[in-house]
Formats: C-alpha cells, structure tokens, sequence
C-alpha cells in the first residue's frame, strides 16, 4: 500500500498490510522561512523516512512574522528558530488594538502557502500533507508573555497555563478581540490551505490541561474557537490530527468532542494517559507508541530490538485505529536514525498484524 491508501483505509477502518508510521522535529531550521528551501528540505526528509503522512513543520511564529515580532536566527541547523526575548511584539494588552494582523496571500503567509503548495504537488495524491495550525491563545502568549515569566511558570507549575489565564482574564477586554482575529485568520488559513492540496491538518494546543481555574475558563478562550474552526473545514478534509502538547497536566476528556480523526499527545509520559486508558474512551485514531527521547538512542540492534517491542506494546494497547509516533517533535539527532525505524516496518509483516 502507498502512504495515502493507507491512511485512507485507516480512517475508514478498511485492512492494511501494517500500522502507519510518522513523525516529524525541527530539522529544516536554516530552510524553513525559504520557500523552495523549505519545500525541498521537505521532500528529502519524507523521501528518506517513507511516512504515512508529511506533517509540515512551518517554523512556530510563522503567525506573527508579519506583525513585526522579532525572531533570532538560528545559527546552525539543530538550532530552532526563536523569538527575541528582550522585546515583546505586543508589550502592553492596550497594544492589541494597534497590531498589524497578518492577511492571507500575503507576506509569511504567501511563502509558507507556496512551500506547501510545492510539496503536494510532488508528492499528489501518495503521501496526506497536513499544515501545522496553533491555536489563537498560543499566538496570543508568543506575542505578549515575556520569556522568562514563561519559564518560571514551567519550572514552578511544569507548563504556563495559568499564568496565560490570569493574562487573558485581567486583560478580557483587549484580548478577546485578538483571539477573535486570530481564530479568523486560522481559518481563512485553512481554507487557502486547502486549494494548496493539503489533506487536513496537525491543529496543536499547548493548553489543554487541568491548570485552567475552570472547565469555563478553557472552553471561554479557548475550546469555542477550536471547535468552530476545526468543524469549518471538516468537510473539506479527510484528516484532521488534534495535538495535545505536554509532559504533564492533560485533559484528554475535552478533546473527546472534537471534530478530528485523530489524537496525538506525549502518551511515553508516566504523568499521561496511556494509549490503553485513552483507547477505553474513544474510538478515534490513536497517534503514539514511541519514547522521542530515547528510542533512538543506542546502537542499530538496540534500536531494532526497541522499536519492535514498541510497537507490539502500541498496537496491543490501541488496536488497529493506530499511527505509531512519538508525542511530539524528535530531536535533529533522533531523525539521523530514522532509517532503523524505516527498516524496522519494512520487516513488519501483514501476517502478524492481521492476528492482532
């Protein structure tokens, strides 16, 4: 089977030779604000690793480039591109009603559309290509919170999700507009996204947890626009994947509702639900199995011998509805040994995965 029929009979619970696989890391650092650059370093990483999907990994502020934020360079391709922490792009919530939105077909938006545009027409109807989506408050946090409030909040709450609440509660009136903005513009995103050729989306949030105050509080600035975005272009496309990003704290019960085919989130954390605990609650595809930290670690025949006990764990705690992955992005490093796990499917036979 090829990458699409694969995910294709996934979705529509048809047999397959064998479990989809996929994974992605921030390995396009000195490319990803070239669109061709970016595009191509794409496709070599896809041709190289076989996946069953090619999730697009538009570099994390690609929202507010145009908005003025200031970003600093990496310097070396294992250096992620980071935003500049000594000035904030919108240092005061009366400043919101001075930002520069981003448009559609313009600026960052244009190059990251014509760079997805690239690889699916190289690749057409083989491999699913899904675009990378943050959800308005992340937007929101990367242009307002200063760094190192947010690490503070991580080394005393291990994440930054109250600290984000008492920010949007205390400023309601300047930031409800900007999340309204933002939601607005995921989709229109969306939407030209699709005429692009994408299949779907990885729509990620980094603040689905128990830190909220209240379920209210969460669903007020948060799952309301989730909800009405992702519901929008359901239709229109055949894959949506949910990413819950987070070592710790999840609340896995609220992306029960949501209009996907699929959820990802860091299940190789003892402070997270398992695939078997999140399987007893729903039948959607399940997206994990793999430690990205130390699977690949070790020699070639520690890796194999690692990777094959993963993945028989993963599929006997989540059954057939299953992407193995990691919970989030892989090291540089990790990816470099890509090809073990690649040889490791290859040698995955139809014959044992049809007694599952």
């Amino acid at each position: 089977m090829i990458p699409m029929d694969r995910i294709r009979a996934l979705c529509s619970d048809r047999p397959l030779d064998r479990p989809p696989f996929a994974a992605w890391g921030h390995v396009m650092n000195l490319q990803d604000r070239d669109a061709k650059a970016f595009a191509e370093a794409t496709i070599r990483f896809q041709n190289a690793n076989g996946f069953d999907l090619i999730k697009i990994m538009s570099n994390p502020y690609y929202m507010l480039e145009d908005s003025g934020i200031r970003l600093v360079p990496p310097q070396d391709p294992d250096t992620p591109l980071i935003r500049d922490g000594r000035q904030l792009l919108v240092p005061e919530a009366k400043s919101w009603g001075n930002l520069r939105f981003p448009r559609v077909g313009k600026g960052a938006l244009l190059r990251e559309r014509e760079a997805i545009q690239r690889v699916t027409d190289y690749f057409g109807d083989t491999v699913p290509v899904i675009a990378t989506i943050f959800t308005p408050i992340m937007w929101i946090a990367y242009a307002a919170l200063p760094l190192d409030d947010i690490d503070q909040a991580i080394k005393q709450d291990g994440n930054y999700t109250a600290l984000l609440e008492r920010y949007l509660t205390e400023n309601e009136s300047y930031v409800l507009p900007a999340i309204e903005n933002f939601s607005a513009l995921n989709l229109a995103y969306m939407e030209d996204l699709l005429q692009a050729g994408v299949s779907g989306f990885f729509y990620c949030t980094e603040h689905m947890r128990t830190s909220w105050s209240s379920l209210d509080a969460f669903e007020r600035f948060e799952k309301r626009y989730d909800l009405e975005v992702l519901q929008a272009v359901r239709k229109r496309s055949f894959f949506q994947l949910l990413h819950i990003c987070g070592d710790a704290n999840l609340c896995l019960e609220q992306a029960l509702d949501y209009p996907v085919d699929a959820l990802n989130w860091e299940d190789q954390s003892s402070y997270n639900p398992s695939l078997a605990e999140v399987r007893c609650v729903t039948d959607k595809i399940l997206v994990g199995g793999l430690d990205r930290h130390l699977d690949m670690n070790g020699t070639p025949q520690e890796i194999r011998a690692r990777l094959t006990q993963r993945i028989a764990d993963a599929v006997a705690q989540a059954g057939k509805k299953l992407i193995l992955s990691g919970g989030c992005d892989w090291s540089p490093a990790a990816t470099r040994k890509f090809s073990i796990w690649r040889e490791v499917m290859d040698a995955y036979g139809q014959e044992k995965y049809q007694q599952v």
